[in-house]
């Protein structure tokens, strides 16, 4: 996140946390094989 505002990439902090949140459960479900749909409930 922090390289995300330092390169201004984003604007808004709870914009990149979301956008980090949803990065990690996509990696996860690749890691794991599993199916990601964006917003679900972890």
């Amino acid at each position: 996140m922090d390289t995300l505002l330092e390169l201004e990439l984003v604007s808004r902090l709870d914009h990149a946390a979301y956008l980090g949140r949803e990065l990690e459960k996509a990696e996860l479900a690749l890691r794991f094989n599993r199916s990601y749909a964006q917003d679900d409930i972890f």
